[in-house]
């Protein structure tokens, strides 16, 4: 497997435009694919979360002892990454309001100076809050 330099891996930054469901999801991705290319050098779940913590940077360490008051250095190993998934995307990503979502979507008009490609990223990025769903095939837009 190739050898990563861990002084490159980003960590979770969250600011006015980089928003937290945005940001989390990103930097949740990254973090997976970068398991995948250490995993066998992490052989137990206290090494996978201390990793986690590690690479998340200072915003995310924080919520993450938010999220496991109870958990302290020596306690990892009863955490499973899995587990911390899961509270993250609990706690990053709020509850979506499928009505209002809705509206936004058929409230979006193109701007003067935007493009049709930028026009149609923006529509496409507000469907996915929506759950559109195709009436013939049931599948998701």
């Amino acid at each position: 497997m190739g050898k990563h330099d861990d002084n490159q891996f980003p960590i979770l930054e969250v600011d006015e435009n980089n928003k937290l469901p945005v940001a989390w999801q990103l930097w949740k991705r990254s973090f997976q694919v970068y398991m995948l290319d250490v995993e066998d050098a992490l052989d137990n779940d206290a090494k996978k979360v201390a990793r986690f913590i590690r690479k998340i940077g200072p915003t995310g360490a924080k919520i993450f002892w938010t999220l496991f008051p109870d958990v302290d250095p020596e306690t990892l190993g009863t955490v499973k990454l899995t587990d911390v998934y899961k509270k993250f995307d609990e706690h990053c990503v709020p509850l979506k309001n499928i009505p209002m979502e809705t509206h936004i979507f058929h409230s979006i008009k193109q701007k003067e100076e935007q493009t049709i490609m930028e026009f149609v990223t923006e529509l496409r990025k507000q469907a996915a809050d929506c759950e559109f769903v195709c009436k013939g095939c049931k599948v998701s837009y």
